[in-house]
């Protein structure tokens, strides 16, 4: 939906209902996108690969924006080309951030029910240790108001 409403905003940009060039819009969209994937992996387990995919962002709009020395004004270089490999290093930085919370999720929640498996068998073990009859060296069934107190006692 997010990216549904970013094309919208540009189509509105582009046709002049919003007074503003349609790149700048994009431009806004992707970098609050960019943001909230930054936010989400700086505040979970994943700060290295966030700050990663910041860089490359920057390095993507600094090379679009800045256009370096022989790019600027060779015709043997294509700056729009190296402008879409380093958004395909961002591409792959977010890939990476996004493939670690997706671990840190699953990892979590297997840790939670290893915890889990190892409370419910301590639970089932006192529970069958509570509940077991008490037998006697014949293997008869007895109580303590038959044959005195027992043994395992």
């Amino acid at each position: 939906t997010f990216g549904l409403c970013a094309a919208f905003l540009v189509g509105l940009a582009e046709s002049g209902v919003i007074p503003l060039p349609g790149w700048t819009v994009a431009l806004f969209t992707k970098s609050s996108a960019m943001l909230s994937i930054v936010i989400s992996g700086c505040g979970a387990t994943a700060p290295a690969e966030a700050a990663m995919v910041a860089a490359t962002f920057a390095l993507a709009i600094g090379i679009n924006v800045i256009k370096p020395q022989p790019f600027l004004w060779s015709p043997d270089f294509n700056d729009n080309g190296l402008f879409h490999s380093a958004g395909m290093l961002y591409l792959a930085a977010t890939l990476v951030l996004l493939g670690r919370l997706t671990r840190a999720g699953q990892v979590g929640n297997k840790d939670e029910l290893e915890e889990l498996m190892r409370r419910k068998a301590e639970i089932e073990t006192a529970i069958s240790e509570f509940d077991a009859p008490e037998t006697d060296e014949v293997g008869l069934l007895c109580c303590s108001a038959c044959t005195g107190p027992s043994p395992r006692r």
